[in-house]
């Protein structure tokens, strides 16, 4: 057993709270409308005193206001480009009379090609989950961070799709703006100044990824007044700010084009917050590029300023005679399962459109992850609009833990909803790697007076086993409770839960290992019959 100096410094950390963008001022702000493939999405974060240690809480219900206990679900993630319809209110079939080709056209070379990366930027204290997409990437792939001075650092790579690669950016980086490269079957591809790394012990910066600039409703249309916002997020900082002024642009950023300022009341340190609603009107039908600026002014002192100026497209759609969205109603995963040890699972969504409306047609999906570097819960995969009804296959990104899906519909006449219906659900494989300093987050849901046992196996190394309550706020002589036996040593923990709720356990490496995980639920700690949330367990 490791000295209790470890233990304590490991309970006095910051504890970094999220809540639903629904959540702003009791729920006020909608969800942003923008594609899943803009680029990150981050949710709000709370401040407390302590060392950084950027975990996460338990998790909070939709829709609660800002409080002792709001939690950490994935923001409303945007739900991708409204589905377009037709004269006839249905959805582009097949083209029909496809012309025969008179001669075979030369086959082209497939060339890998890099589009973007996910998240942008990462702390350098921390091991960094990064998402890199394109096309034609092989099998074998290799990304690298290549940096100034000749610095080349090579990535743990995944690969999930020949469009998806999951890399692992350590911690302990120099600061500074680094290319993303990739290589593999012979050819290669680099994105300049892709990814930054951030200096965590001066940061202090305010910046907004291009989702989250929201309007409302989510789906525009010709006739309807239309508001938008954006969320700004703050990495870092000593104190908190207010106020923070959002400047906000319709074409172009130029005095003629201002739409109008929105403004984030106060920001916390790791916080983020959406401005005020602004009004943008009734536009004509068309498509416009929608800027805003965050501290126009330049009154805030910030470690990057580079950052502050995001932008997206929004399509306002003409009249229909329906104009009101469905609503998702309920969303399963494997069925209501709270574990699985499979990436392969199924997802149901049940939806409703209003009376007389034009039905729903159409449903969409998004996984997300948090992502410690970034602080931010980061969406790393998403299907296109699938047709409504019965069950949908859906494989997980491979990395083990707790992921949360979110789902939205769409109607025939092409209005989406405008919240998402979520699920989570625990990805726990036989077997699982940590970089030393990664840590694991899985969430379980156990009722009080029922028995929660938690056990980790290494195969290799040492890792090590927290587990906190829900509502947790600041350490106590209870809280949080950890297992820390050294290497090649199982660590456990088991417990008697005094409130009901959802506890989250954390595996962290305390040097590179591989371990085996087991969370069990029993009815009394003094009973030999359990429940095991084994593959596709339920939670009770």
């Amino acid at each position: 057993m490791r000295t209790a100096v470890r233990a304590a410094t490991s309970v006095a950390l910051i504890l970094l709270i999220l809540q639903m963008l629904a959540g702003f001022s009791a729920g006020a702000q909608p969800a942003s409308s923008a594609p899943p493939g803009a680029s990150v999405g981050d949710p709000s974060l709370v401040p407390a005193t302590g060392e950084d240690r950027h975990r996460v809480s338990p998790p909070a219900l939709v829709g609660h206001a800002v409080g002792a206990y709001p939690g950490p679900d994935p923001t409303s993630t945007p739900p991708g480009p409204e589905p377009t319809s037709t004269p006839n209110g249905g959805y582009p079939g097949p083209p029909t009379n496809t012309p025969i080709p008179t001669s075979t056209p030369t086959p082209t070379q497939v060339v890998l090609s890099l589009r973007e990366v996910r998240p942008r930027e990462g702390r350098n204290d921390v091991t960094t989950p990064l998402e890199i997409f394109g096309v034609n990437l092989p099998e074998h792939a290799q990304a690298q961070l290549e940096g100034t001075g000749s610095i080349s650092v090579s990535l743990r790579t995944i690969f999930v799709s020949s469009e998806h690669l999951a890399a692992k950016v350590p911690r302990g980086l120099t600061p500074g703006v680094y290319d993303v490269s990739v290589s593999g079957d012979g050819q290669s591809d680099t994105l300049a100044e892709a990814y930054r790394v951030l200096d965590a012990t001066s940061l202090d910066d305010l910046r907004a990824d291009p989702f989250r600039l929201w309007t409302n409703p989510p789906a525009l249309r010709e006739g309807v007044t239309i508001t938008l916002g954006l969320v700004v997020d703050r990495l870092g900082g000593q104190t908190g700010l207010s106020p923070v002024e959002v400047r906000f642009y319709a074409g172009k950023m130029i005095t003629d084009t201002i739409i109008g300022y929105g403004i984030v009341p106060s920001i916390g340190i790791n916080d983020s917050r959406s401005t005020s609603a602004v009004e943008w009107g009734i536009q004509p039908a068309g498509t416009y590029a929608i800027w805003a600026q965050i501290d126009p002014a330049n009154v805030i002192s910030e470690t990057n300023e580079t950052n502050n100026v995001i932008s997206r497209t929004v399509t306002v759609q003409e009249q229909e005679a329906d104009s009101t969205p469905p609503t998702v109603q309920g969303l399963l995963v494997n069925g209501e399962a709270s574990q699985t040890s499979s990436r392969a699972i199924t997802l149901t969504v049940t939806a409703t459109d209003n009376v007389g409306g034009s039905g729903v047609a159409k449903v969409l999906y998004v996984e997300s992850h948090w992502n410690p570097g970034a602080q931010s819960w980061v969406p790393v995969q998403w299907t296109d609009w699938l047709p409504y009804g019965g069950d949908h296959h859906w494989t997980l990104h491979p990395e083990s833990g707790v992921r949360y899906i979110q789902a939205w519909a769409a109607d025939r006449a092409g209005n989406v909803s405008v919240a998402a219906r979520k699920a989570r659900i625990n990805y726990v494989p036989a077997s699982e790697t940590l970089a030393q300093g990664e840590t694991r987050v899985y969430r379980v849901r156990v009722e009080a007076g029922q028995c929660l046992t938690v056990l980790v196996e290494p195969q290799s190394g040492d890792p090590d086993l927290y587990v906190w309550p829900p509502g947790y706020q600041t350490p106590d002589e209870h809280w949080p409770k950890y297992s820390l036996n050294g290497e090649d040593q199982a660590d456990q923990l088991q417990f008697t839960a005094l409130e009901s709720g959802v506890y989250q356990v954390e595996v962290e490496g305390y040097t590179q290992a591989t371990y085996r995980l087991t969370i069990t639920v029993s009815d009394s700690c003094g009973l030999s019959v359990t429940r095991a949330l084994a593959s596709d367990g339920k939670d009770a």
